[in-house]
């Protein structure tokens, strides 16, 4: 019984001297090995930066592109070829746009290592620099990210031959651009402080109002005339017209002489010139081709007393410069006036000529209409004071 117990003790000893042996090895090889190595490389500093991009478009706006891509890959040399520049060293990528009809567009992008992306997209002709642009962007980070494989393989890279020169553009401002010669352009803006005008117009004029069996057609002539018109748009004018008609064996000739002023508005190549006139027109009465010395206003016989009166003349009108040094501007436009005149006697009013049987069938004066087309050229006379800057 005792040596039973004895063996027991010994044994329990023994396996707490085994286990504290053997935890000792265990542990050290925990502690003791090799640390693992920790990496501290960025995972993405292997990846190809494409640093200048090629740009050759066909049917399609070149520039407005380039200002795109510049947009939104700032930090890259976007080169239009082909360019009389030394294309600089580094990673390249080849862009060609090709368009296909009116709204179909194709992409081809070529990397220097033979690898190989082609598109396909659709876009109006307003939104497709900027369509483009975002797909080449996108598909740009998507290259570098490593997230889309190449469509082909062992693709060349087309010869670029320096052929054009392309300037680069800065990146697209919203702002209007600042002149750096502020004062040519106000000097190209100045206009003279006077200009002259000749003017021909040929016309037909329409009467109204009493004598109404006379009304309607009256006459047809011609309006030779010099205007003037200041800086501000005043205008003076003064001009000749002459005009007449015949019915069977009885005619008229009318000459008249206006002077008067008003104003001249011009947007852009559009000009409305506005003139307010008195008038006096001497006229002669014919029969048979020789003049008669009288003449029947209202059912009396009366000597030939010219016309009194006064008009107002709108003439709108496009004007178009002719002169590359010079600012003369040729001018054509619908000749618009509305005129009332009478023989300044007692009795006044509309002539009327008669024939033998003592029926009217030509008048002169009281309300009328002439139409006609204007032609004319606005000539610099006078350039003005020119102020020191």
């Amino acid at each position: 019984m005792g040596l039973l117990a004895f063996f027991a003790y010994s044994s329990s000893i023994a396996s707490f001297l085994t286990a504290w042996l053997l935890s000792g090895p265990v542990a050290a090889t925990v502690t003791v090995g090799p640390e693992p190595s920790v990496s501290t490389s960025d995972p993405s500093s292997s990846r190809r930066h494409i640093a200048v991009v090629l740009v050759k478009v066909h049917g399609a706006d070149v520039v407005s592109l380039i200002a795109e891509l510049r947009l939104r890959l700032p930090n890259r040399q976007i080169i239009a070829v082909p360019t009389k520049h030394q294309i600089p060293a580094g990673d390249q990528g080849f862009l060609e746009v090709r368009a296909i009809g009116t709204d179909h567009f194709e992409l081809a992008l070529i990397l220097a290592d033979g690898r190989g992306y082609f598109r396909a997209l659709e876009s109006t002709q307003a939104l497709a620099s900027r369509s483009i642009a975002s797909v080449s962007t996108n598909l740009i980070a998507a290259i570098e990210d490593e997230r889309i494989l190449p469509d082909r393989k062992d693709v060349a890279m087309p010869d670029i031959e320096p052929v054009l020169e392309v300037r680069p553009s800065p990146p697209v401002s919203r702002s209007p651009p600042v002149s750096a010669t502020p004062s040519t352009v106000v000097e190209r803006a100045r206009s003279p402080a006077l200009e002259l005008s000749p003017v021909l117009a040929p016309v037909a004029v329409l009467g109204f109002g009493p004598p109404s069996e006379r009304a309607g057609f009256i006459a047809l002539g011609a309006t030779l005339g010099v205007n003037a018109r200041w800086r501000r748009g005043w205008l003076w004018a003064s001009e000749a017209r002459f005009s007449g008609w015949t019915h069977e064996r009885i005619g008229i000739v009318r000459m008249r002489f206006a002077i008067g002023g008003g104003y001249v508005v011009r947007k852009g190549a559009f000009s409305l010139v506005s003139a307010l006139s008195l008038l006096v027109e001497p006229w002669i009465a014919t029969e048979a081709g020789v003049v008669t010395a009288t003449f029947d206003l209202r059912g009396q016989r009366r000597t030939m007393i010219p016309l009194l009166g006064a008009a107002l003349r709108l003439v709108p009108s496009y004007e178009v410069s002719v002169h590359a040094r010079r600012p003369l501007r040729f001018r054509i436009g619908a000749a618009i006036e509305l005129a009332g005149s009478g023989v300044p006697t007692r009795a006044g009013g509309v002539v009327r000529i008669r024939d033998a049987r003592g029926e009217a069938h030509l008048r002169a004066g009281g309300l009328e209409l002439a139409l006609g087309v204007e032609l004319g050229i606005w000539i610099p006379a006078w350039e003005g004071r020119r102020r020191s800057p």
